[in-house]
């Protein structure tokens, strides 16, 4: 649909990537993350072990000193808010993955939803 992608090229985010000194598109990236991070049954395991986190951040921008996090989701969904939900652990391991890898602050992270042509803030 075009008409969305023109709203969603148009809106105040894509300004704020356009108006960043630094911006990553596709950034691969490895971290080293406690498995109580990543899995949630254990949450509640006391462990040093670390396990190998993988992965590619669709947009990563800088934005007074500190990193905000774009993912973009084709799911056909009629409400953002199911975004948010379904994928709010796999945005908070991306949070600490680029933390770890740029050594800079996530300050938001961004599901935007092409299907619906706008965004969540998480």
């Amino acid at each position: 649909d075009t008409a969305k992608i023109k709203n969603l090229l148009n809106s105040v985010l894509v300004q704020r990537i356009i108006n960043s000194p630094l911006v990553f598109r596709e950034e691969q990236f490895s971290a080293k993350l406690n498995p109580s991070l990543v899995f949630d049954e254990y949450e509640d395991v006391d462990t040093d072990a670390e396990i190998i986190v993988q992965g590619a951040v669709d947009v990563a921008f800088e934005e007074n000193g500190k990193l905000v996090i774009v993912d973009y989701k084709t799911d056909r969904v009629k409400d953002i808010s199911k975004l948010a939900i379904l994928y709010k652990k796999q945005l908070e391991l991306y949070r600490l993955a680029m933390e770890q890898s740029t050594e800079m602050t996530v300050s938001e992270c961004i599901i935007c939803s092409v299907h619906l042509g706008e965004y969540i803030i998480l």
